[in-house]
């Protein structure tokens, strides 16, 4: 019993020093601020400054100095800080698998879907992060105990369900053109965020920068909130978990 307890802290030690990332937020371990899964701004003391950079085509932005790497250099150090954390979130292009209530997990389809639904051995749950650290989607409950971590989802068992999402359409260059020129009206700054006033569900934002001084022609880039973080927040420039009173 001893000896388990031990192995316990011993992984839930190593958990929260992998699971320590989050996306949009400066990192602490490389001064950089995930947007997304491809776009990024450096930080210093906590703040984020200079225009938004693009990864290259097949890496994602990491917790590394490098910041981009690829899928394949991914490890339990290495992380995809991004990659889509949120109970039943099957997205086949970050994971084959999906944790889809406190002790199941799910493998993935082609398609995004869930799949074939499975459950944890016996006295473990399930935390998506586990996967890249540990091999593993499911932890003992003692070890995620030991250090106050909580399971990717709160239900007790996965229940199927039938949800229409609206569609994310990304605007058109003149659409992008304009919001930024509309919302330079309210700034001094080169670059700024501003919410797409168009999608009416505060999910998305633009960065813009000015392009050579020119107040005409912008430098843009559309984000979209993600699930964990859905709204986003003007008064902060931040996706946040609540709908914003100014939403």
């Amino acid at each position: 019993m001893e000896r388990i307890l031990i192995l316990c802290i011993l992984v839930a030690c190593g958990l929260v020093s992998a699971m320590a990332q989050e996306c949009q937020v400066c990192q602490a371990a490389n001064d950089v601020y995930c947007h997304n899964k491809t776009s990024y701004q450096y930080c210093m003391s906590g703040d984020v400054f200079g225009g938004v950079q693009t990864c290259p085509e097949g890496t994602v932005c990491s917790n590394t100095d490098d910041v981009c790497v690829a899928n394949a250099d991914l490890s339990a150090t290495i992380l995809d800080v991004c990659a889509d954390t949120s109970c039943g979130g099957c997205n086949i292009n970050t994971g084959k698998y999906a944790c889809v209530s406190r002790t199941q997990y799910a493998r993935c389809t082609s398609q995004s879907e869930i799949g074939a639904v499975f459950s944890c051995p016996e006295d473990e749950i399930c935390i998506f992060g586990a996967l890249a650290a540990y091999k593993s989607i499911c932890v003992p409950a003692c070890a995620a105990d030991f250090v106050n971590m909580k399971s990717t989802c709160t239900n007790t068992d996965y229940a199927t369900t039938t949800t229409t999402a609206a569609p994310t359409t990304t605007p058109s260059t003149t659409d992008l053109q304009s919001a930024c020129s509309s919302a330079a009206t309210t700034t001094s700054s080169s670059y700024f965020y501003t919410r797409y006033t168009t999608d009416t569900t505060c999910g998305s934002y633009i960065y813009c920068e000015t392009v050579s001084g020119s107040t005409v022609t912008w430098k843009t880039v559309f984000f979209v909130c993600p699930s964990g973080k859905p709204y986003y927040d003007s008064a902060t420039s931040r996706c946040v978990a609540t709908k914003p009173s100014n939403c």
